[in-house]
């Protein structure tokens, strides 16, 4: 059973407050429709506390139980043009999606996900924005799976200047991850990644920052291609954690001016090491005055501009 279904263009979602959803079903889903483009606006919401329901015989989390999904893989090549920002998502556990993009041209901007074991995914479309959120994992798990932060299929999507603090998963739950795909596949399957932005993102003590050319269905053999990943920041309080793991090395990718202080960068070749290099002091206790702040961050509190409940849900 979903809650929220929008249809139609130019619709507003704001200032609502969401929580404790214990059905199946997407909590809000935007449906698109040939030659209308939605455009809508969904901001300065509260999303919390969602707990998956388990398949009965696996014990894993059944599919169907994100927050917010804009399209669905039939119309996943529409351009949807929503807009998602200043919102608080907490620990909204449902699946390994918090968010599922199945549109184009959306952005997703100025969130936070507040121990959320999940991510926000790019599953379907094209030539999206998603910048200047926060992932504040805290290191957060579910029965399920760890907190992830942003999963990358599609072409042209752009992921720059976010946040990721203490996230621990890998794989597809990695900080980033950028998946493995096909092309000429039914569109609900998994499309190779093209023509990617990941920059000016910064790390903070991830278990996993970068994890490129994930996948491992048989119908996921391309490895991400024309990509780059530029001008990141990859500050890790001790050793033990990994900067950049890369899983196949078909991958196509430009690695320019990123900058880490520990943590591995894995088995990767001479040339792509190159476009890694050290903090300079000054980053690092920048990094360090950031991380205590993000350590003491709690939704209840307004801090700065992030949003917080002051900021965001109802005002009654």
């Amino acid at each position: 059973m979903k809650w929220i279904a929008l249809r139609g263009d130019h619709n507003r979602v704001d200032h609502c407050w969401f929580s404790g959803k214990y059905c199946m079903g997407v909590l809000m889903v935007v449906w698109l429709r040939e030659g209308v483009t939605a455009a809508h606006r969904i901001d300065h919401n509260y999303f919390g506390f969602r707990q998956s329901i388990l398949d009965q015989r696996s014990g894993k989390e059944l599919n169907g139980q994100e927050i917010i999904r804009v399209g669905d893989s039939k119309t996943s090549l529409m351009y949807a043009d929503c807009l998602i920002e200043d919102n608080l998502f907490e620990r909204c556990n449902g699946e390994v999606e918090v968010i599922s993009n199945k549109s184009c041209g959306n952005i997703y901007r100025k969130n936070v996900f507040y121990r959320c074991a999940g991510t926000l995914c790019l599953r379907h479309g094209h030539d999206c924005l998603v910048e200047n959120n926060y992932f504040l994992a805290n290191r957060a798990a579910s029965s399920t799976g760890k907190a992830g932060g942003v999963r990358v299929m599609g072409e042209q999507h752009r992921v720059r200047n976010n946040v990721f603090y203490r996230v621990p998963g890998e794989g597809y739950r990695a900080a980033i991850s950028l998946t493995k795909g096909n092309e000429n596949l039914p569109l609900n399957r998994y499309s190779q990644v093209k023509e990617a932005e990941i920059s000016g993102n910064i790390f903070m003590d991830c278990h996993l920052a970068l994890d490129v050319a994930v996948g491992t269905e048989t119908d996921q053999p391309y490895a991400p291609v024309g990509s780059i990943v530029a001008d990141n920041l990859i500050y890790n309080s001790s050793k033990g954690y990994t900067v950049l793991q890369i899983r196949d090395n078909n991958s196509e990718i430009t690695y320019r001016n990123n900058r880490y202080n520990r943590g591995g960068l894995g088995k990767v070749p001479e040339e792509i090491r190159e476009g890694f290099s050290l903090l300079s002091a000054e980053e690092e206790r920048r990094c360090r005055k950031d991380g205590s702040f993000y350590k003491k961050y709690t939704p209840e509190q307004l801090q700065g501009d992030i949003p917080s409940k002051a900021t965001t849900g109802t005002d009654w």
